[in-house]
């Protein structure tokens, strides 16, 4: 990301020592890179490269700020991925057009909202549902599930080519569900992150809680996950506790002042 000259860096690095080189060399060569860029104006899409740098510093930081003496960032590892910047918040106006990615986003849905996708289960699941919002008279967390998991089964066991109208209102009454439609800026360095295009899905506009099922998993089974993105999905930037399965406005605005005061001295120029 930072197009560093290897040879130069070898150099300094014999020659100079360790407290020179680090605090010094590496700081002036890193603050030289950063030069001219305001956290507020980065924008996806036409800032990709100045994000990269920025979110990349700020997992290497976070690693060396994290106080254990065992913890490396593998940049190894990092090399090999490919990366994507993905929005934390999913793009609101990034429509699902493709017929497998549709039914991939649905089966999605439902495994995350009744922890299946076999028919007979789901069928069952909503049946107990069903019973379970009659019993209770509930009309509201409890109804509203029950509508979703029915469009979205709907959905699923329909024959032929999924509706269009079907689907987009399907889409936008989920997105509402997890708040996906309140961010203020959802191309702001706040509601960014880098994610392994691996576990970023094909249809590319998965909603923040499903994300973040494929995170937890993933990290656990010692695959990589730059530790930002992981923090970003396990909400450690949060300040004022709020609902795990939403990204909110101020969600953002912490994390975002997370990355401001870890890079504060790079950022400042002299």
């Amino acid at each position: 990301e930072y197009g560093a000259d290897i040879k130069e860096l070898m150099r300094n690095s014999l020659e100079l020592n360790k407290s020179d080189f680090l605090h010094n060399f590496i700081k002036r060569k890193l603050k030289e890179q950063l030069k001219g860029i305001n956290l507020s104006d980065l924008n996806y899409g036409s800032d990709s490269k100045e994000i990269r740098k920025v979110l990349l510093l700020f997992n290497i930081l976070t690693v060396l700020q994290s106080g254990k003496s065992d913890m490396r960032f593998p940049f190894s590892k990092y090399k090999k991925e490919k990366w994507d910047i993905e929005h934390i918040c999913s793009q609101t106006d990034r429509l699902i057009n493709d017929e497998r990615q549709r039914m991939e986003w649905i089966c999605d849905m439902l495994e995350f909202f009744t922890g299946s996708t076999d028919k007979e289960t789901v069928t069952g699941y909503i049946y107990n549902l069903k019973k379970e919002t009659e019993t209770t008279q509930e009309d509201g967390a409890g109804k509203e599930e029950l509508n979703l998991i029915s469009r979205i089964f709907s959905l699923y066991s329909s024959k032929g080519k999924i509706n269009d109208t079907e689907f987009e209102e399907t889409f936008d009454a989920v997105q509402r569900h997890f708040g996906e439609d309140k961010l203020e800026d959802k191309d702001y360095i706040g509601n960014l992150t880098l994610l392994d295009a691996q576990t970023n899905r094909g249809y590319g506009n998965a909603f923040f809680p499903i994300k973040r099922k494929w995170i937890i998993p993933t990290d656990s089974r010692g695959i990589f996950v730059p530790i930002a993105t992981k923090n970003v999905f396990l909400k450690y930037y949060t300040r004022k506790g709020t609902n795990l399965m939403l990204w909110s406005q101020s969600d953002a605005e912490d994390y975002f002042n997370a990355i401001e005061q870890t890079l504060s001295e790079y950022l400042k120029q002299e």
